[in-house]
Order: C-alpha cells, then sequence, then structure tokens
C-alpha cells in the first residue's frame, strides 16, 4: 500500500484532520457567523471532500510526508507554500467544474481564506517540530558545544 511508505504518517493524518476543518472555518470567518447557513451546506461538502482528496495528493507528491522536520528551514517553508499554491489552484478548477454541473452555493472567497488557514496550519504543525527540536537541544543552556568538521550534510543533521 502506498501509505506505508509515508515517513510522517502522523502528518498526514493531522493533514487530514486540518483540511476537514479548514473550509468551514474559513466560511465562518467569510460570513461572520458561528453556524454555517443552509444554502451552504451542500457546497461545503463538495468543496471540503474536493479539497481534501486534492490536497493530500499534491502534498504527497510535492514530498511533505518525505521530509525531516526537525530541520526545517526556510526552503520548507517555500516547499509548503508552492504545495498549498498549487492544489489551491487544483481545487478551485475542480470546484468551478463542479459548480457549473450543479447548482451550489459557496462564497468566492472561500478559496482565499482556506488557502491562507491550510498555509498557517500546515506550517504552523512542521514547524512546532523544529521549535521543539530546537528547545530540547540545550535544555538548561549548559549543554555541551561540538565541532564536527568535514561531515557535510549528514553532519549538520
Amino acid at each position: 500500500m502506498y501509505l506505508l511508505n509515508l515517513r510522517n504518517r502522523h502528518f498526514f493524518l493531522l493533514d487530514g484532520l486540518i483540511l476537514c476543518l479548514t473550509p468551514t472555518m474559513a466560511i465562518l470567518l467569510r460570513l461572520d457567523r458561528l453556524d454555517v447557513p443552509h444554502d451552504f451546506l451542500h457546497g461545503l461538502l463538495i468543496y471540503t471532500f474536493v479539497a481534501l482528496v486534492v490536497r493530500l495528493i499534491t502534498f504527497y507528491q510535492l514530498g511533505l510526508y518525505r521530509r525531516f522536520w526537525r530541520y526545517a528551514s526556510i526552503d520548507e517553508l517555500s516547499q509548503i507554500a508552492s504545495a498549498v499554491l498549487i492544489s489551491t489552484l487544483f481545487v478551485w478548477l475542480v470546484v468551478t467544474i463542479v459548480r457549473a454541473l450543479l447548482p451550489v452555493a459557496l462564497p468566492r472567497s472561500i478559496f482565499l481564506l482556506d488557502a491562507l488557514l491550510v498555509l498557517l496550519f500546515v506550517g504552523g504543525s512542521r514547524f512546532s517540530v523544529r521549535l521543539s527540536a530546537q528547545r530540547r537541544k540545550r535544555p538548561n543552556g549548559h549543554g555541551r558545544r561540538i565541532l564536527i568538521v568535514g561531515a557535510g550534510d549528514a553532519g549538520s543533521m
């Protein structure tokens, strides 16, 4: 099975949860309400399903589940932003086609709000690992410093 090759299965599951919640959060932010109006429920369910499938596939294809997030840097943030942008374009395309075929109501701003929330939560979950690892390196400030010479990429890890 393909999922068995994932190095970061917990991030895959966490992303699944995040991607199920962010469309609802986006529409609640857009409408400034605490409940989703009945008119938008059908469109929201379709959008959530499409976004979940498209984003998980895109994130997998772009390697977000094969990284060592303990050593995350600006390059990884750029990779997350690219994955969110590309997946948002695919989600927009699929949802636009579905909206042309089915009469569903959905605010157009949900694409932007959802993308920003996904970037915030997916990026935040990855970089929290980096922050946690960084804080554990020297818990009381009295850690022993060492120098590794000539080890290349393996030494920096």
